[in-house]
């Protein structure tokens, strides 16, 4: 039990942490997390490189320059839902691929929420309001309703 609370704070951390909004600039900072929306042109020229149904790319920015985007990959988001993560691998993409480019940027808000909801859950854990939830009811004693009927087997 005590090894699994670190855990989930870890994880509620990391989903509550980013959003994404869309890139209005032009002048970009290398290194920013960016996540790339394939047009039905790029999903089918690239799928070759990353597989089918490719709907999102995720990233940090490389370089990007008239023509196409350079960005190192972190993650592929598929079309019917399912990700698959990458190591960095760098990745070219031209700009009549991308429909939509945003930005990922820490929100604050959206981490102290997930944070604080956390901590609630955990907190109910450790007083063991939810106890029943994750031991089950192994070790009880059955209730005392007439529906209830226990005959060992022979």
């Amino acid at each position: 039990m005590r090894q699994v609370v670190p855990l989930i704070l870890i994880g509620a951390l990391l989903v509550g942490c980013y959003a994404t909004q869309p890139i209005r600039s032009t002048a970009l900072p290398t290194g920013m997390q960016v996540a790339l929306q394939l047009t039905d042109v790029g999903r089918a020229s690239l799928g070759e490189a990353l597989g089918p149904s490719v709907d999102v790319i995720d990233g940090r920015l490389v370089s990007r320059d008239s023509a196409a985007w350079t960005i190192s990959v972190s993650a592929v988001h598929l079309l019917r839902g399912g990700e698959q993560v990458w190591s960095g691998e760098r990745l070219r993409i031209r700009n009549d691929f991308v429909a939509l480019a945003s930005e990922k940027r820490f929100s604050r808000g959206r981490t102290a929420i997930v944070t604080a909801a956390t901590l609630g859950v955990v907190y109910a854990i450790a007083k063991g309001g939810l106890a029943g939830l994750i031991q089950g009811d192994e070790g009880k004693a059955p209730s005392d309703s007439g529906q209830t009927t226990r005959i060992p087997r022979p």
